[in-house]
């Protein structure tokens, strides 16, 4: 069981019921306006990688401005690269949009390699490295 204090589901209302979410995307690249978004009551902010100039940095920023705001960051991402998806997950992304995956054979190779043990192959550190 998801310990709901650290996390809650975006797509799932108070009550465990679906839900859609509203959106704004935004391209300027301003933390203040992302942040005004959620401020504004949108659930996500879509911040893009794919047609904009956006670097993982900027990123980010975005991403921390996003949930500063209440809202949930979208990264749409440059491309489909393993490496990409993961850097936005570690950048902050709660949701990304990896383009180019069009089919359902796609769509599970994606999810593999970011996914933890039980879906795929993601390693799990609970101890510090030196």
């Amino acid at each position: 069981m998801v310990d709901t204090r650290f996390y809650r589901d975006p797509f799932l209302d108070d009550r465990g019921t679906p839900r859609r979410l509203r959106g704004a995307a935004i391209l300027s690249g301003s933390a203040k306006i992302v942040e005004m978004a959620g401020r504004l009551g949108f659930d996500t902010v879509w911040l893009e990688m794919e047609h904009g100039g956006a670097t993982f940095s900027e990123i980010e920023l975005l991403c921390m401005a996003a949930e500063a705001g209440g809202a949930v960051p979208t990264v749409r991402l440059a491309n489909h690269h393993r490496e990409n998806v993961l850097k936005a997950l570690e950048v902050g992304a709660k949701i990304v949009v990896v383009p180019m995956v069009n089919t359902p054979e796609s769509l599970v190779k994606w999810c593999k390699p970011v996914s933890f043990p039980q879906l795929g192959n993601v390693a799990l550190t609970l101890e510090a490295v030196p």
